[in-house]
């Protein structure tokens, strides 16, 4: 079923890329904050990586669309009072279905929903040995907001905060990410 759904936006992002306003290249970097309801335990957060490419299409002035695929990387760290910790490692297909208010050509700012649908599930302990990821939701629906801008005409950048409220696995919930990415827009 996903793998239907992910061939139908590809395939419309794809052929409507020529009619957007604006298509663009993304990649940055993002930190990820989670909690945890093990006993005993508390989180840390850990940086990831996004890139993708991003396509904005304009609806009623001054308000536009924008989507594309993005690959995100939501790690974090588990820590046991006993001095153990678990690393975790979920990477995402994400699919922004956001609305952007533009301020003219140069700065825009965005929020609306994003589904991200689980490509791997890693985590290992702190021994090296491999742990066991339980209950792996296989879409989530996080939430973003942020900022858009250029500061050269095929040059920008977004910062962007994204919360998420809900199992991301067992034990592992709630996540809040903070990032920025630079852009590469091609008009």
């Amino acid at each position: 079923m996903y793998r239907f759904l992910i061939s139908v936006l590809f395939v419309v992002t794809c052929s409507s890329a020529a009619f957007a306003q604006e298509f663009a290249l993304t990649g940055g970097f993002r930190y990820n904050y989670a909690d945890t309801n093990v006993a005993l335990a508390t989180t840390e957060g850990k940086a990831g990586v996004q890139f993708g490419a991003l396509a904005i299409f304009p609806m009623i002035s001054p308000f536009a669309f924008r989507t594309g695929f993005l690959y995100t990387q939501r790690n974090g760290e588990i820590l046991y009072t006993n001095g153990q910790s678990t690393d975790v490692k979920f990477s995402y297909l994400d699919i922004p279905l956001t609305v952007m208010a533009k301020f003219g050509d140069y700065a825009g700012v965005f929020a609306g929903p994003i589904i991200a649908i689980n490509q791997s599930s890693e985590c290992a302990d702190t021994d090296g040995t491999a742990c066991n990821a339980t209950d792996v939701k296989s879409a989530i629906i996080p939430i973003a907001i942020g900022m858009n801008f250029k500061f050269a005409p095929q040059m920008g950048g977004e910062i962007f905060a994204e919360f998420y409220s809900g199992n991301l696995a067992k034990g592992y919930s709630d996540m809040r990410s903070l990032g920025a990415n630079f852009v590469f827009y091609f008009e």
